[in-house]
Parts: structure tokens; sequence; C-alpha cells
């Protein structure tokens, strides 16, 4: 399951893409993140607790958030307060995370995968796609974006590039996500591909 966060203010819903664009370019990202890493885990603990041993909570994980000085201490200083098997939560990063310095991504990706969570990346195809890095980084997953997944069965290309992915991912022994399946026969496509 994926860890959603939505704001309700008053009577209204306000879309994350009005508030976390805002508390990106204030810097209120970080302690939001830190606030929804340690919610989503005892979240995943009272899972766990109630018999589904084997539930994966992937996080969203903001490029700020994993940049920060003090990430990889909060991410085992959150596990260790819930007491979540580090197996059970999945860290989503975007291919934005990559940009800013490949050592040291791989570096803490590094660190993160030895703790033991898993690692994928989100929105897989819209951003900085780079085939180097799916050698280099200790991924689990890839989450192939929505974007491509909308149109599949009327647009050959979205169609070519998914299953592209698809073949790669496989190959290199990834699990793959299609997100955005809304139809019956997005579905049966991606399961032909093999999705």
């Amino acid at each position: 399951m994926e860890t959603l966060i939505r704001w309700q203010l008053r009577d209204k819903f306000i879309p994350p893409i009005d508030f976390i664009p805002l508390a990106e370019k204030t810097g209120l990202i970080v302690p939001l993140g830190d606030w929804i890493l340690l919610n989503a885990c005892n979240k995943a603990a009272a899972l766990i607790e109630q018999g589904y041993k084997d539930i994966v909570v992937a996080i969203n994980i903001s490029p700020q958030q994993f940049n920060h000085p003090s990430f990889y201490d909060t991410v085992v200083g959150v596990l260790e307060k819930t007491q979540v098997p580090a197996e059970n939560i999945e860290l989503e990063i975007t291919e934005g995370v990559i940009m800013y310095n490949e050592t040291d991504t791989i570096a803490m990706l590094q660190k993160l995968k030895d703790s033991g969570v898993k690692l994928s990346i989100d929105d897989f195809g819209t951003g900085y796609s780079s085939l180097s890095y799916l050698k280099q980084f200790p991924i689990d997953k890839l989450k192939i974006d929505q974007s491509f997944i909308r149109q599949i069965e009327l647009n050959k290309d979205d169609k070519a590039i998914v299953s592209t992915v698809i073949e790669l991912g496989n190959n290199l022994g990834l699990t793959l996500i299609a997100e955005g399946v809304e139809e019956l026969s997005h579905m049966e496509i991606l399961s032909d591909l093999g999705c």
C-alpha cells in the first residue's frame, strides 16, 4: 500500500498539488515528510500486529527530505521507535533526487538498502531518466508513471515505451508497478506485457 497525504481545512480538502509545492518552497517539506514517515510506520506496525506480516507500506520521499543531513538517522530512528521491520517499509524517490549529487545519492541509497528498507523509483520516465543509474542504484522497484498508462490502448508510442520499460525492469530483476490503471483494458494490456 502507498501512503497518501491529504489536508483537510474545515469542510474541504486541499489537494497535495496545492500544498506540497508550498511546503517544498518554504522548507516545511522536511518536518512534514518526517511526520508522514512516523505516522506511516506507526500504521504499518499496527497492521503487522493485526497479522498482516507481509504488508509493505510505500512512503514518498521528497528530494529535500532525502538530501537533508539527518535523513538516514531519521529513517533508522523511526524504524526503531515504531518497531516496524525495515522490510515492511518502501521508500519511494523520484528521479529528481538523483540530479543533485549522484555520488552521495548512491551512497545514501546503499545505506538505506543495507538498513533493510525497500527502495523504488516513482514516476519513472518523466524526469531525468538515465539507464546508468538503474544499474548503479540499489533499487527494488520501478513505478511507471500514469501519463504513459492513460492512453495505452490508443497510443502506440505510450504502449511501446511501457513495453520497453517493462522488459528492461524484468531483465534487471526489478518489480514493476504501473500507476493510474483505471480500466480493465489497461490491466489486460499491462498483464500481457509482463507487468
